[in-house]
């Protein structure tokens, strides 16, 4: 209960588009992150979606930790590059000299609200798929990047990209709990079946 009111009660209004999220953990607690955040100047909005190594309370607690810093760092930097950075920041140096170090993925896109681009900033979670109407195709997007929380600077490790949405056009961000899913036979679902 603790963890769900961590994430996005309400989706943004706009116009032209419509957001949604959804988490379903696989214990009873875990360390998928997602989260949608308005900047203060109601012009920009950030996606983030991210999942600590680990799973239970320890994962959940680095899950919650990272919300908070990217919760604050938004406040001041508008930058997708320095606010990874910071987030990546805390990890490293907070978890260096545990016992367990956790690591986190992650990937942040922001959108200005005037224009239908949005810019992304991987750091080793894995694809966008973005589905184009035009085509009726799934395109793939590697974002890239390492993961957060295994070095002290991933500055020369950016992983950056541009994309832009035309009508019926729609954007999926998601964790490997997707496509690990495994059916009836302990088959996984994979990107492929995603898609």
């Amino acid at each position: 209960e603790i963890q769900h009111n961590l994430l996005p009660r309400e989706m943004p209004l706009h116009p032209r588009y419509e957001f949604a999220g959804l988490m379903i953990p696989a214990r009873e607690i875990g360390g998928d992150y997602y989260d949608i955040l308005v900047s203060p100047n109601q012009n920009e909005t950030l996606f983030a979606i991210g999942d600590v190594s680990g799973k239970g309370l320890p994962a959940g607690m680095v899950m919650v930790t990272a919300r908070t810093i990217i919760h604050s760092v938004i406040r001041r930097l508008s930058e997708l590059k320095e606010i990874v950075r910071e987030l990546n920041s805390y990890l490293y140096y907070n978890s260096r000299n545990s016992a367990t170090m956790r690591f986190m993925s992650l990937t942040c896109l922001k959108w200005s609200h005037d224009f239908n681009e949005f810019y992304y900033c991987g750091s080793g979670h894995g694809n966008l798929l973005v589905y184009r109407a035009a085509t009726d195709e799934v395109e793939v997007i590697f974002t890239g990047g390492t993961i957060l929380g295994i070095m002290p600077d991933i500055s020369e490790y950016y992983s950056e990209g541009k994309l832009e949405l035309n009508i019926g056009d729609s954007i999926l961000m998601y964790t490997d709990g997707v496509t690990e899913s495994m059916n009836l036979r302990g088959e996984q679902l994979e990107e492929e079946g995603l898609i």
